[in-house]
């Protein structure tokens, strides 16, 4: 922040929310260097074998619920394909809350909400692909066979990921297939927003160079040279100081396809939001996540799951608002 300040360092080059992810208190610890987000990949050819024409990128979850009913197939009573892969992993989860308009934590860290109406609303349609619809497959029904996996050999049509699977599927998949925004719920269409970024330590010995290193590594030079690899999203929307450079990172990241809606990485960063962290966040997480591990498995509803933890976390949440009152 001391540096942003002194420089006159222009921050409206980066897409907000990635600003918003490496904030803490008010102040920006860090530049960032990439946004990771999420969409959905489908297989358009098992879309064509059953009909369906490419999603809609405004689609619903009802929309969604339609594509994966359709892309199931049974054999002989047991199901061969399901329409969509299933990860337990947070990152996977938290755009069906935040889209049904619920949240993990109250803005200031204060409250557990994870638990309220419109939040187990919107997990549990998602728990719900797998335990009542039956389009995502179940543990037994995957066995050692991972999300992307059933996804890559063809047994599953759908599968929201990141951008980082593009290189993979470019390289071994041998069907047709793109990418589509995640579907809109009550709140809208809303994914995670977070990233890698560049920060000076507060031992360096050096700390002005670091920052003249940080400027490049963030800037649009910096971003270009990491975009080229095809991995990652650059949080560099427009440099107006340095636009040839900021064409150039649109040039590098718009590779040839697959996938043909390369855009729909970049359009779904205006209403993408950072992973509500906090100073004890693993810890609060890791309560979450082992609460939850009986709703995956099909044996406790969402409801109950996380009403059992909110005490632990809410006590957590609250020895945090102490250590920060302290620090008044």
């Amino acid at each position: 922040e001391p540096f942003i300040k002194k420089d006159n360092y222009d921050t409206g080059i980066f897409y907000q929310g990635i600003l918003d992810a490496f904030r803490f208190e008010g102040k920006l610890y860090a530049l960032p260097r990439d946004i990771s987000n999420m969409v959905v990949y489908y297989n358009r050819d098992l879309l064509r074998e059953a009909g369906l024409p490419d999603p809609d990128p405004n689609w619903t979850w009802d929309d969604f619920l339609r594509y994966a009913k359709a892309l199931t197939k049974e054999e002989g009573g047991k199901r061969t394909q399901w329409g969509v892969s299933f990860y337990t992993y947070f990152l996977f989860w938290e755009p069906w809350v935040w889209s049904n308009g619920g949240r993990w934590y109250s803005p200031d860290h204060s409250k557990f909400l994870l638990n309220s109406p419109a939040s187990v609303e919107g997990l549990q349609f998602y728990v719900d692909l797998r335990w009542k619809h039956h389009v995502a497959p179940t543990p037994a029904e995957a066995a050692d066979r991972g999300a992307y996996s059933l996804f890559l050999g063809g047994k599953t049509g759908m599968i929201v990921d990141g951008r980082w699977r593009v290189p993979s599927l470019k390289k071994k998949a041998k069907f047709d297939w793109d990418i589509v925004p995640f579907p809109r719920g009550k709140a809208g269409s809303i994914v995670d927003i977070d990233g890698s970024g560049w920060a000076i330590s507060r031992q360096s010995r050096n700390p002005d160079a670091a920052w003249e290193v940080l400027k490049f590594l963030a800037g649009p030079e910096g971003s270009l040279a990491f975009t080229k690899g095809g991995l990652i999203i650059p949080a560099i929307g427009f440099d107006p100081l340095n636009p040839t450079a900021t064409n150039a990172i649109l040039k590098a990241f718009f590779q040839p396809p697959p996938p043909r809606h390369q855009q729909y990485f970049l359009t779904v960063n205006k209403d993408a939001v950072p992973t509500e962290t906090f100073e004890r966040w693993s810890e609060a997480l890791n309560l979450i996540s082992k609460a939850l591990g009986p709703v995956w498995e099909g044996k406790e509803d969402v409801q109950t799951a996380l009403d059992k933890v909110a005490p632990a976390v809410q006590k957590i949440l609250d020895e945090v608002q102490a250590e920060r009152a302290k620090r008044k």
